[in-house]
């Protein structure tokens, strides 16, 4: 209860701070508007429209910096390591490590082993791989490395790789691994004790680091998984306003997910969370829990990726419609999805709209206006730096990201109009077809080791692998044939694979 009423009272000081910001957006707004309109010679008349979407884009821009100031302002009181935590009682619970996997034969030992060489009881950890209709050997290569797998026999998606990981998990908390994730030997536990030693938690997300390569597709995922994925997680935490665990590493008490159905969305994490949020619980943050994760290493994978996040989301939110302003979620209802549909989709397309008004205009020979479009556009531009700093000098000086004023000017820059395109291309899709399927995200052949640490990276070139000596499961791993034994479920499109189980 102690952490619940810690949480009500940063929510409310982060609500009076934002009405109190009201009062700044709508000073600085008619600031800079007799700004420019001296700079511009119009008189009050002279776009009389331009000027009220300004005002509306001014004050939800500045109340989301006024926001941003108070959320580092929470963080800064946070400590990001939190230590001898534990489950009541003392003893941990049963974890399935769930891995959905699709043609990831190159990557999932590595994701394996680093799983298996946590320093979690080994007796009281599972690890699950879901196969979902790989055609390169896939669950060949995770049976090999020590876990049991299930095969879809075609494939389904990541969302229904995950219900059937869920279906057949044994553990009392599943935790979900992406297949190109490794994690920290100390992870897993401290992700397990985040969740069971909240109160009314019913998931918890641990922090991501990716492997990227260079370039503005780098750097800017760099300074994204930094600012926007790890700080401002924890910031949202401290309100109790989490909404999406990380796909790629939370976990989750199977009791409470257990009948979720997330196969008709392309965002499983997003959907996951509004389904815990709908049971009266919450979504928690531990940033001590990391992994490191496989980032797009194009410009066509990253625009891929984020289309189908775009996509996702919205179809997570039209899913759970009756969160929104919902007050018998309190203020996860009426302030924490109100300002994400608003931040994340509302305020990109009024910009996007505001760049295509100032090319209009520009055509169309009105200096006036389109200075006066391009000084609001510019502001905005500013403010969100201002946005950016406090997040990224958190990041470097308490969470240890390794974000560099490089990385930070690549995503100001450039990369962050890389996520406007991407999101308003995916917003269009989304209205055009709200029902989409899962799109995959084609990666480069890995011919190389990745960027970042791997799992000999973490344990050391020469340490045993714990799951002790590799062994070929009965009868081969052909998947090119029927295994003898094999239990088909056709109906759920997958099938049992016998003697493919760890020891």
């Amino acid at each position: 209860m102690v952490a619940l009423e810690a949480s009500g009272r940063r929510a409310a000081l982060a609500a009076l701070s934002l009405a109190a910001g009201f009062a700044i957006a709508v000073a600085i707004h008619r600031a800079a508007s007799w700004v420019a309109l001296r700079l511009t010679g119009a008189g009050p008349a002279g776009g009389a429209v331009l000027d009220e979407a300004f005002y509306l884009t001014g004050a939800v821009v500045v109340l989301t910096l006024h926001g941003a100031l108070t959320a580092a302002y929470l963080a800064f009181l946070a400590s990001p390591r939190r230590r001898g935590r534990g489950p009541r009682g003392g003893k941990l619970p049963r974890v399935t490590v769930v891995i959905p996997a699709y043609n990831e034969a190159d990557s999932i030992g590595d994701t394996i082993r680093s799983v298996l060489a946590s320093d979690y009881p080994r007796d009281r950890l599972e690890v699950l791989v879901v196969d979902d209709g790989s055609t390169d050997g896939t669950a060949a290569a995770a049976a090999e490395a020590g876990a049991r797998v299930v095969r879809h026999e075609r494939n389904m998606g990541r969302g229904a790789a995950v219900e059937t990981g869920i279906r057949h998990a044994r553990g009392e908390i599943v935790v979900t691994v992406d297949a190109d994730t490794t994690v920290e030997p100390d992870a897993i536990r401290l992700l397990v004790e985040a969740l069971a030693s909240t109160p009314r938690a019913g998931a918890a997300c641990g922090r991501l680091r990716p492997r990227v390569g260079g370039g503005v597709v780098g750097r800017g995922q760099r300074a994204e998984y930094a600012i926007g994925f790890a700080y401002s997680k924890l910031v949202k935490s401290l309100l109790g306003w989490m909404l999406i665990p990380c796909g790629a590493f939370s976990a989750y008490k199977r009791s409470v997910v257990a009948e979720a159905r997330v196969a008709d969305t392309l965002a499983e994490d997003f959907d996951l969370g509004l389904h815990v949020i709908e049971r009266g619980l919450r979504l928690v943050y531990e940033p001590a829990a990391v992994a490191y994760t496989d980032a797009p290493k194009t410009l066509g994978q990253l625009v891929r990726q984020r289309v189908r996040w775009t996509i996702g989301g919205l179809q997570a939110m039209a899913k759970h419609h009756k969160l929104m302003a919902n007050p018998k979620v309190g203020t996860v209802g009426l302030a924490a999805l109100p300002l994400h549909f608003t931040i994340g989709y509302a305020a990109p397309l009024l910009e996007a709209t505001g760049l295509a008004m100032l090319a209009t205009l520009t055509l169309a020979a009105s200096p006036r206006e389109a200075l006066l479009l391009a000084s609001w556009l510019a502001a905005l531009r500013a403010l969100s730096l201002a946005l950016l700093a406090p997040g990224a000098l958190y990041a470097r000086l308490k969470l240890r990201e390794p974000i560099t004023f490089l990385d930070l000017a690549a995503y100001w820059l450039a990369y962050y109009y890389i996520l406007l395109y991407a999101g308003l291309a995916g917003f269009t899709l989304y209205l055009s077809a709200p029902h989409a399927g899962w799109r995959d995200l084609s990666r480069e052949p890995r011919k190389t080791a990745p960027v970042g640490p791997r799992w000999e990276d973490i344990k050391g070139p020469a340490a045993p692998q714990p799951h002790g000596p590799r062994r070929p499961a009965p009868g081969g791993h052909s998947l090119h044939r029927r295994l003898p034994g094999a239990t088909s479920h056709p109906s759920q499109g997958w099938h049992t694979l016998p003697g493919l189980d760890g020891p």
